[in-house]
């Protein structure tokens, strides 16, 4: 079993919760084994879905049936540590979920993170995505690179930064990135861009 979170450290690794706010919606971290959450702890009107939860096959399959039962037309799940050599059971659970839920779709991945969709709106967050201009604004330009690559029989694009631009002064765009990719998933979804 995965550790608890500790819910006095959210702060920390949630910038944008002021913005959320300011916007006027509404963020809950639920702490709770996904197999426990009830419909009255997730709703079904959730736009965006974060699973940062147990990282075993089982674990993440849970939480990933707990997150497509809880998402409005054209939400997003977004799923930490999908293709991690330390954490199979992630990668394991994410072809597992698209196998048995065919109607979803990965649609983007990066910065460690995997995003789900319904197929039927994928083509339109792929545009998104694929929009020079639109990853500029959030600072997913130059140095980062896009391609799309095939996975589980679907076209998937590919945030990456190229191994021949790594350099030891690279930390703090990644951290930066990583940041900016949450905001662009954040307000794509929360406006509909």
């Amino acid at each position: 079993r995965s550790p608890r979170p500790d819910p006095e450290t959210f702060p920390s690794w949630l910038p944008n919760k002021a913005d959320l706010k300011r916007d006027g919606l509404k963020l809950e971290v639920l702490i709770k084994n996904s197999r426990d959450l009830t419909e009255e702890d997730t709703g079904k009107n959730v736009r965006f879905f974060h699973i940062d939860g147990g990282h075993n096959c089982d674990e993440a399959l849970d939480d990933l049936r707990t997150a497509a039962r809880s998402l409005v037309d054209g939400g997003c799940i977004a799923l930490d540590d999908p293709f991690r050599i330390e954490w199979p059971g992630v990668t394991e659970a994410l072809v597992r979920f698209l196998d048995e839920a065919p109607e979803y779709q990965l649609v983007a991945v990066g910065f460690n993170k995997a995003m789900v969709v319904k197929a039927d709106v994928a083509g339109d967050f792929a545009a998104k995505v694929r929009d020079v201009e639109t990853r500029k604004r959030y600072g997913l330009g130059y140095p980062w690179s896009l391609k799309q690559l095939p996975f589980v029989d679907r076209d998937v694009d590919i945030l990456f930064l190229p191994q021949f631009r790594l350099r030891k002064s690279m930390g703090h765009r990644l951290a930066q990135a990583e940041k900016s990719l949450a905001t662009f998933f954040g307000r794509t979804f929360r406006k509909g861009e």
